[in-house]
């Protein structure tokens, strides 16, 4: 859902601070009501000067990323900028790997190796789409790759919480510390620009701040239930998996954004290499 969220953004050359300030606005009065005010008010929250820090910057990595998603996605083929910045996945699974001593097999090296072929394969085969701005492949690459690197760097610090010892977010805070951070960056971006909301600004926000809160909600039950059992790293393949694959046929359907079979490979590849990670 937020893929079709930011993809009708670029389409209607919304004004792109203001839709994205409407989304966090509305996000961050969504995501108290899952706070538990008992347990915030007793005090008895561990960590949780180290537990801001860490999810304010994750919440400041994942805002920049998907305004720089939605520029690269006024240059055409949405479902392809979609796929290759949600390839990230394989920052985070590396990480894990490799610093949270999570378990690899031969399987998920191949997974990791056919994401990046599907990033280099789609990248060197991006076409412009008819109904956005002049062709500039170069520029729309560098957006999409700043794109990958921050989503990388959110995707590790938003997990980073779940994999401490004898922790628990007891409160619920996590996912409203997301979105005020976020939210006060996109005000200050806002007033900045000087852009003001208008009705459909807010009804696309709303759309967003619903379904990003209750997908934060969604993955960080998934990374808290299987830490236990050292598998949160396939937490955001199975997430994201699901959604390459569903834009991408929303993308062809609704769209009609051309299929070439460059494209049309490097989304499999992208797609089948991140079902691969997930598997154990």
């Amino acid at each position: 859902m937020i893929a079709v969220v930011f993809d009708r953004a670029a389409k209607k050359n919304l004004k792109l601070y203001s839709f994205y300030t409407c989304g966090m606005i509305l996000g961050t009065a969504l995501s108290l009501f899952f706070v538990d005010w008992n347990v915030l008010l007793r005090g008895r929250i561990e960590r949780l000067p180290e537990l801001i820090v860490i999810i304010t910057v994750s919440g400041i990595a994942n805002s920049v990323s998907m305004l720089l998603m939605i520029k690269a996605m006024k240059y055409g083929h949405s479902s392809l900028v979609w796929a290759l910045a949600q390839s990230a996945v394989v920052v985070q699974f590396v990480f894990a790997t490799v610093f949270w001593g999570e378990s690899i097999n031969l399987l998920q090296v191949l997974g990791l190796f056919s994401v990046f072929l599907a990033l280099a394969l789609t990248a060197s085969g991006a076409a412009n789409q008819p109904g956005g701005q002049s062709g500039n492949p170069g520029k729309q690459f560098l957006l999409v790759l700043g794109c990958f690197c921050l989503i990388g760097l959110s995707q590790i610090l938003f997990s980073a919480p779940s994999h401490w010892q004898n922790w628990s977010d007891n409160a619920g805070l996590r996912v409203p510390i997301l979105y005020v951070s976020s939210c006060i960056l996109m005000v200050i971006l806002s007033a900045r620009a000087g852009e003001r909301m208008d009705k459909s600004t807010a009804l696309i926000g709303l759309v967003l701040a619903v379904s990003g809160v209750i997908g934060a909600r969604a993955l960080l039950a998934g990374l808290d239930s299987l830490m236990p059992f050292n598998l949160s790293k396939i937490v955001y393949p199975i997430a994201i998996s699901g959604s390459v694959v569903l834009f991408s046929l929303y993308s062809f359907i609704i769209l009609k954004e051309p299929f070439t079979p460059k494209k049309l490979l490097g989304v499999a590849l992208g797609t089948g290499g991140i079902i691969m990670l997930s598997l154990k």
